[in-house]
């Protein structure tokens, strides 16, 4: 008996039991999930698996945290970047089985600590082609790593790491229209390393592309896009930037006054310009602003868009009156008159020599029979 519900017990506690991890700070962790994560222990190759995810006793996850399922390989991955204010974390996690609808539940604690050294340079980069499902394969995350690691920011080989990664589609990016294009994925890259002259190169070759909100694909290429290429990555060029950025670089923007109808004098456009000039050392491109562009009036577009229709029109109505009333319907001139008359008349003399001729011919035909 005592047998029986220590088996049972083992079997409870096997099956709802709990897992902890240790994760960090201005890094991102994942957490992969697996039919052993759940202790499933008959496990048919055929069998396919759904995971779900929620914070203990709650019914979703928070908004830091996501959760991805790859069917290529079959696994499901909890990943996100620990907010500073947070300690622990507990989740439910939930594993079904597709065909026999068996479900095994795993309760995670998650412990959250301070990372000691946070990244104080990052890039910021958004790939086209891939899922967030794709970063999670060891190999292709390596080979992104490598890109910058071996070629294009070498000082940070030592801590280079994930710090914020998402879909883009959590950004307001669209589906592809082909499955296999895939959703694009944004992601930040830190280091404490300084950021290489090739990196700062390739920051003043994209910097005039931070006016658009997103490249479509192949919209643009640069120097560097072939160590990208190779490797199978398609950079959206427009979202490239460094952190901190080259201040050279920033377009200084105005912004416009509550009251609109302000226009201010030459002088204090003057002393503005100073003061910018002032908190900056490097020459920067100052944008206008909204009430110091023209505004042009199109009034006189207008009259003439609607005046010369109208007259054209006023013309031709006038034109077409004249000709039909000139002879207006039911009046006809005399000549009119006096010509359908006689062409009445020669019809009814033709219709009458031709009534006489057929008698005439009913008549010999008669005769001849006879």
């Amino acid at each position: 008996m005592n047998l029986i519900i220590y088996t049972v017990f083992f079997a409870f506690c096997a099956k709802y039991s709990i897992a902890q991890y240790h994760v960090r700070t201005d890094e991102v962790f994942v957490i992969q999930l697996s039919p052993t994560l759940f202790n499933v222990s008959d496990i048919d190759p055929l069998d396919q698996y759904s995971y779900s995810a929620a914070l203990h006793e709650l019914p979703d996850l928070p908004k830091w945290m996501s959760l991805v399922f790859n069917p290529n390989v079959k696994l499901g991955f909890i990943y996100g970047t620990p907010p500073a204010n947070l300690e622990q974390v507990k989740l439910d996690l939930i594993a079904s089985n597709i065909f026999t609808f068996e479900t095994s539940t795993k309760e995670v604690t998650i412990d959250i600590f301070p990372k000691e050294d946070p990244a104080s340079r990052q890039i910021k980069m958004k790939i086209h082609n891939l899922n967030v499902e794709d970063l999670m394969d060891e190999h292709r995350y390596t080979k992104l790593l490598d890109v910058f690691r071996k070629v294009l920011w070498p000082e940070s080989s030592l801590d280079l790491h994930l710090v914020e990664l998402y879909s883009a589609l959590a950004a307001g990016g669209r589906r592809p229209a082909r499955r296999q294009d895939g959703e694009g994925v944004v992601l930040t890259l830190g280091s404490n390393a300084e950021f290489s002259e090739v990196l700062r190169e390739l920051e003043r070759e994209v910097s005039p592309l931070w006016l658009l909100r997103q490249c479509p694909r192949d919209f643009k290429k640069t120097s560097s896009e072939r160590y990208f290429r190779t490797k199978g990555f398609l950079l959206d060029w427009c979202s490239f930037k460094l952190i901190p950025q080259n201040t050279s670089l920033l377009v200084l923007s105005s912004v416009a006054p509550p009251n609109v109808d302000f226009k201010p004098d030459r002088t204090e456009l003057v002393k503005i310009n100073q003061i910018l000039s002032e908190d900056w050392d490097t020459d920067i491109w100052n944008a206008p602003a909204k009430w110091e562009i023209p505004r042009r009036s199109y009034t006189e577009e207008g009259v003439v868009a609607v005046f010369i229709p109208l007259v054209m029109l006023l013309i031709l109505a006038a034109l077409l009156t004249a000709v039909l009333g000139v002879h207006p319907e039911g009046a006809e001139p005399e000549e009119g008159q006096e010509g359908g008359q006689k062409i009445m008349m020669e019809l009814q003399q033709l219709s009458t020599n031709t009534a006489a001729d057929i008698e005439e011919i009913r008549k010999k035909t008669y005769t001849k029979n006879a």
